[in-house]
């Protein structure tokens, strides 16, 4: 099962759920237009390094590429597991997921 993003309560619901997927559909399309894949994508907003993004990194990176989304609601996607940062593993699964 694909995690969903929480609303303010902290529950998943259906339409953070739809919201998740439209947002990683949006970013992965973007991203597309601008690296040859997750691989390339992620070392490029990795800027320290340490094999994990935040979301202060990933929005850093977006905001100078201009991405029109909501870099919230992306990062959220992203991390599968909720713990505030987005592992090599989970931006390719989620960006795997996000076509399905």
């Amino acid at each position: 099962r694909r995690a969903s993003m929480p609303d303010l309560n902290g529950k998943r619901n259906a339409k953070t759920r739809q919201s998740g997927r439209n947002s990683l559909q949006d970013f992965r399309d973007f991203m597309r237009t601008r690296f040859s894949g997750a691989k390339e994508a992620f070392a490029c907003i990795d800027k320290d390094n340490d094999r994990q993004l935040d979301k202060e990194e990933l929005t850093k990176v977006l905001t100078e590429l201009r991405y029109p989304g909501d870099v919230g609601e992306v990062f959220a996607g992203l991390d599968a597991d909720g713990d505030g940062f987005v592992t090599r593993d989970e931006f390719k699964q989620q960006l795997k997921m996000a076509v399905a």
